[in-house]
């Protein structure tokens, strides 16, 4: 055959899409969308099971019922995980658009990162910023447009602070909260189980 050798039967382009294809690069573009797919399912699976206690001990056990049996307890669980995909389902449109993510992120990190490094600060400091991030993002997205979408999370990011600072000087704990150990629990691996 002219111009060069024969190609061999596994290396004959195959017509993916509106593409032409080897074999090689059919297999890696399925490799890769495994991957991708794997990695959004076991995201998914994690939400899934951690809305459940989230629902039953957060919020049923504290708020509604203290003394509840465990056969209302799942169904509780259940129900409220089916509310939080479908609020969820209605959401996600929203969030493809990357000046909607202002509304979400400074307020986790501000929170984080002021819980550690301030050790008196108060539950509510934590509450104040999840409840202030929103509304000051969304009064600069609404009052001014022309800023961009990072500006407003960058000076969402700067403002939240300072009203967790207001609320830690006016009621900061008395003492440092000091995170709970269990006695005799030996968090260093034996050697015979690691293999070493």
């Amino acid at each position: 055959m002219t111009g060069g050798a024969l190609l061999r039967a596994e290396e004959q382009p195959v017509k993916i899409g509106s593409r032409l294809k080897t074999p090689d690069q059919a297999q890696t573009n399925a490799c890769i969308f495994g991957s991708i797919s794997r990695a959004v399912i076991s995201s998914l699976a994690s939400m899934l099971i951690s809305a459940d206690p989230i629902v039953t001990m957060e919020i049923d056990r504290k708020h509604i019922k203290q003394a509840a049996v465990p056969e209302r307890e799942v169904k509780v669980g259940s129900m409220g995980t089916v509310v939080l995909v479908r609020v969820g389902y209605l959401i996600a449109p929203q969030l493809g658009d990357l000046k909607c993510q202002g509304f979400i992120s400074p307020d986790a990190l501000s929170a984080f990162i002021f819980g550690l490094f301030v050790k008196k600060a108060p539950a509510d400091a934590g509450l104040t910023a999840l409840v202030a991030s929103p509304l000051i993002y969304g009064i600069l997205y609404i009052v001014f447009k022309d800023i961009a979408f990072l500006n407003r999370m960058a000076i969402t990011f700067v403002l939240v602070p300072i009203f967790m600072v207001i609320l830690t000087v006016i009621s900061a704990l008395p003492v440092i909260r000091v995170m709970p150990t269990r006695e005799g629990f030996d968090a260093i691996p034996d050697s015979k189980i690691v293999g070493l």
